[in-house]
C-alpha cells in the first residue's frame, strides 16, 4: 500500500499536466467551398478545445474579434494572382464550438492554395483537418488534407493518388500513437502485467486485433460508440491493469476484486440517479464492465486461466480503444474513394508506432539490465502510477 501512497504524491503533481497530454496537440476543422473564383472558408475549433488550450481567448470579452484577426489574417486562400481578397468575415459560437467565415474572392481561380497559418504560433504541434468541396457544372469533388505545424499548406487542386493518401495516413497514424499518451500508458501497463515474452506477444496480438476491428467498423459507418465514454473507458483499461499488476505481485486480488466491483456498481447507481457523470458511460455500461471486472479478475487468479484470459482482455480493450482511434478519422470525414487506403495506412501507422515504442522499451531495457539495478518496488511504483494516471482519466472524463 505504500506504492500507492508514494505514486499519489507523485499524481498530485502530475494530473495537471496529464489532463492535456492525452490528446493534447488539439485539433481544429476547416470546410473550403470552392466554385468559379469564389471560395467560401468556415474554420472551427470546440469550445473545450478553445478553454483546454487558449483559456485567455475562450474567457476573453473580445474573443470574437481577437478569433476573427487571428484566423482571417492567417488563413490565406491563394491562386495564380496571389492573395485572394477577404470579405464577409462572420463569427458564430455555440456551447460546443466556435466558428469564423469569411469569403474569400479571387482574380484568376486557377490553382487555388491554402496556407494556414492560424494559430499555429500559440498551438505549434495542434493537428487541423481542411476539407474542400471543388464545385463544377456537374458535381462537387471532395477532398481532405490534414495541415500540421511542419506542413501548411495545401494545393487544393492537386491530384491525390492512392500511394499519397497511403502515405500521408500512415505518418498520422504513427504521430497518432506517438503523442496518444492513454494508449501508450495502457501498452506499457501490458508490459508490466506479462513478464513472459510469449505471453506478452499474444496480448500485443490480442489488442491489434481488437482496435483494427473496431477501428474499421467505425470508419466505414457500420458501428459507431459515445466519444466521450470512449474516452472514459480507456482511462478505466489502463487503470485495471495496472492495478492487476500490483494484486498479482502482492496477492492483493480479493482485495482488487472487491473494490472494482463495489466502486463501478456505485458508480453506476450514481449516474443511474444523478446527472453528474454525463460525459462518460451510461448505467448500463458501468454494471457491465462491474461484472466484466470481477469476472475477469477471479478467472485470473488461476495462472493457467491467465494465460487465455488476459489475451482475450486485451483484444476487448482493444476494441475500446480502436473506437477512440477512430475519432479522428471520422472527424476527417473520408470521401469513399479514399476510405480504403486512409483506414488501411491509418491502421498500420499505428502498428508501426506500437512496434517502434515496445523496441524501445525492450532495448533500453536489454542495455540496462547487467548495468543498473532497480529497486524492487519500481515495478510497483509503476504500476501504481499507471493506475492513478487510468483512474483520473477516467474520471476527469466522466464528470
Amino acid at each position: 500500500m505504500k506504492t500507492f501512497t508514494t505514486a499519489s504524491i507523485l499524481l498530485t503533481l502530475l494530473c495537471t499536466t496529464m489532463q492535456s497530454l492525452a490528446h493534447s496537440r488539439g485539433e481544429t476543422w476547416s470546410s473550403v467551398d470552392i466554385e468559379g473564383r469564389q471560395v467560401k472558408v468556415t474554420y472551427i475549433i470546440q469550445a473545450r478545445e478553445l478553454a483546454q488550450h487558449l483559456p485567455d481567448i475562450a474567457h476573453s470579452s473580445e474573443l470574437p474579434r481577437l478569433l476573427l484577426d487571428e484566423i482571417t489574417s492567417k488563413y490565406q486562400v491563394i491562386d495564380d494572382a496571389g492573395a485572394c481578397k477577404v470579405s464577409g468575415e462572420d463569427f458564430r459560437q455555440s456551447v460546443t464550438r466556435a466558428q469564423v467565415a469569411f469569403l474569400a474572392t479571387c482574380q484568376a481561380g486557377r490553382n487555388i492554395t491554402i496556407r494556414n497559418n492560424a494559430l499555429f504560433s500559440r498551438l505549434p504541434n495542434h493537428l487541423h483537418i481542411a476539407r474542400a468541396r471543388i464545385f463544377d457544372t456537374d458535381q462537387a469533388a471532395l477532398k481532405e488534407k490534414l495541415i500540421t505545424g511542419s506542413d501548411r499548406v495545401w494545393q487544393v487542386t492537386e491530384n491525390s493518388s492512392l500511394t499519397t493518401t497511403l502515405t500521408r495516413y500512415l505518418v498520422l497514424g504513427i504521430e497518432h500513437i506517438a503523442t496518444g499518451y492513454d494508449h501508450l500508458a495502457f501498452l506499457f501497463a501490458i508490459i508490466l502485467l506479462s513478464p513472459r515474452i510469449i505471453t506478452l506477444i499474444l496480448m500485443i496480438t490480442g489488442f491489434t486485433v481488437g482496435h483494427s476491428i473496431t477501428l474499421a467498423l467505425a470508419v466505414l459507418g457500420y458501428a459507431s460508440a459515445n466519444s466521450g465514454a470512449v474516452e472514459a473507458l480507456i482511462g478505466f483499461t489502463i487503470a485495471l491493469v495496472a492495478a492487476e499488476v500490483v494484486a498479482r505481485r502482492h496477492n492483493l486480488d480479493h482485495w482488487l476484486i472487491g473494490v472494482t466491483g463495489t466502486g463501478l456498481l456505485a458508480l453506476a447507481l450514481l449516474s443511474h440517479f444523478t446527472e453528474v457523470m454525463h460525459a462518460g458511460p451510461n448505467t448500463l455500461t458501468l454494471a457491465g464492465i462491474a461484472i466484466f471486472s470481477v469476472c475477469y479478475l477471479i478467472l485470473t487468479r488461476r495462472e493457467a486461466f491467465s494465460q487465455l484470459i488476459n489475451p482475450t482482455l486485451t483484444l476487448l480493450f482493444g476494441m475500446i480503444h480502436g473506437f477512440g482511434f477512430a475519432g479522428l478519422l471520422i472527424a476527417i470525414g473520408l470521401p469513399p474513394q479514399q476510405l480504403v487506403p486512409a483506414l488501411v495506412g491509418f491502421n498500420v501507422g499505428v502498428e508501426i508506432g506500437q512496434l517502434l515504442i515496445l523496441a524501445l522499451v525492450f532495448g533500453v531495457g536489454f542495455a540496462l539490465r547487467h548495468r543498473v539495478r532497480l529497486p524492487a518496488l519500481t515495478i510497483d511504483a509503476a504500476a501504481s502510477t499507471l493506475c492513478g494516471l487510468g483512474i483520473f482519466w477516467f474520471v476527469v472524463r466522466s464528470f
